[in-house]
């Protein structure tokens, strides 16, 4: 019989905790989380001349606590996920997926979204990937004001 699958989400990343070998330096404690993902504001300490980048955005994979509650209703929505292993392995492809459209997109000369820097890294356990910092409002925050958008 196999092992019981215990998924043990990773702490959130801190102020001072750093990323590809002190490449980044996060500056900020989570300043947004959605379904999978919590997004740092981080310090580029390692800049060049072609590289003046001061701050980016870092997309860390996270997933929230799975608890049966969460397996139950992911299987009345019609999904097929037998096992909490499975759960994870799907949203971390669903994040990988992510990162390469965001990657792709932010290519498009004509795009309004954060331009990546790097597709999906990953470093001791944390997947993640780097994009151009945009002040502003979220997205979920606009939806919480106006509502959503029908089409």
């Amino acid at each position: 019989m196999p092992e019981k699958f215990e998924y043990t989400p990773l702490p959130p990343l801190s102020k001072g905790d750093l990323l590809e070998g002190g490449k980044y330096e996060i500056i900020s404690d989570t300043e947004n989380a959605g379904g999978f993902g919590r997004i740092y504001r981080a310090q580029v300490r390692q800049t060049s001349a072609t590289n003046r980048i001061n701050v980016v955005a870092v997309k860390e994979f996270h997933v929230h606590e799975i608890d049966d509650a969460t397996m139950s209703r992911l299987s009345s929505q019609g999904f097929s996920v037998t096992s909490k292993e499975k759960y994870v392995d799907i949203q971390l492809g669903q994040f990988k997926i992510e990162a390469q459209v965001m990657y792709e997109l932010s290519r498009q000369r004509d795009c309004h979204i954060p331009q990546l820097y790097h597709r999906l890294r990953e470093d001791n356990g944390r997947y993640y990937y780097t994009m151009s910092r945009v002040d502003g409002i979220s997205l979920t925050d606009v939806v919480k004001q106006k509502g959503a958008i029908d089409h």
